[in-house]
Formats: structure tokens, C-alpha cells, sequence
């Protein structure tokens, strides 16, 4: 499986749709990044996976700590279904928890979480099937 090309599905796709401006895949078990797009820049840190791990379990921390990926802070919004949803001042986050990896979305603030979440469970299905 190209987990580099299941992260760039979610950030080629049209503006409105609901596309991320960065996406990664990072396992379940121990955080290691499977693959993120774009390439450049700085990933998501391992320790902030872990700390989304414990989150998932108990979302009540996030209201202090927030959501951090990448450096960045979020302010925590709410949990939806199987994600965290959070925000800053111009951009948004979404992370979706599966069985085996986490999906994480970095979008813009005008865009539809509802899309993101869409295109996110279209990447988990690919993921399922294969």
C-alpha cells in the first residue's frame, strides 16, 4: 500500500470539496509516520501522536492542552464520531482514529469539515480493502 499517495489524495482534490493543505497516516501502535503530503516540511511529531492516543480515550484533556500537530496548537472543538476536531485562527484539524492508523487533516478554516470528514472515510475504506 503507498501510504504517501493515500495522504495526497486528500490534498488533491478542489477547494470546497474539502481539501487539506497537509495530510499524514500514522500508525496506531506506535505513532511512526506510514506517509504525508506534501513531503516537505516539518511531519507530525511522534510525542503529539501519543498524546492524540490518550485524547481518544479521554477528550476532556484537550480542553487545556489543546490539539497540537506539527508545532501547531488547535484549539479543541469537540469530538465527532471517530475524530478530533479542532482549530486556530485560520486553519483546522481533523483527526480520524481507525483500527490501525490515525488520518490526520490540516485545512484551511473556510473549508467544510464535513468534506474532509468524507474524503477521510473515503481513505479509510481503501485502507480496509486492501
Amino acid at each position: 500500500m503507498k501510504w504517501d499517495d493515500l495522504a495526497r489524495q486528500l490534498t488533491d482534490v478542489p477547494s470546497g470539496s474539502g481539501r487539506c493543505v497537509y495530510a499524514a497516516l500514522h500508525s496506531v501502535d506506535d505513532g511512526s509516520c506510514l506517509g504525508r503530503y506534501p513531503k516537505d516540511g516539518q511531519p507530525v511529531k511522534v510525542n503529539e501522536i501519543m498524546q492524540l492516543k490518550k485524547a481518544f480515550r479521554d477528550p476532556t484533556m484537550l480542553y487545556s492542552s489543546g490539539i497540537t500537530l506539527k508545532d501547531m496548537r488547535f484549539t479543541y472543538v469537540k469530538v465527532e464520531r471517530n475524530a478530533l476536531l479542532g482549530r486556530t485562527t485560520s486553519y483546522a484539524c481533523l483527526v480520524m482514529q481507525t483500527d490501525r492508523v490515525y488520518i490526520i487533516c490540516v485545512y484551511p478554516g473556510d473549508e467544510l469539515t464535513k468534506h474532509v470528514f468524507f474524503n477521510c472515510e473515503g481513505v479509510y475504506e481503501r485502507i480496509r480493502n486492501a
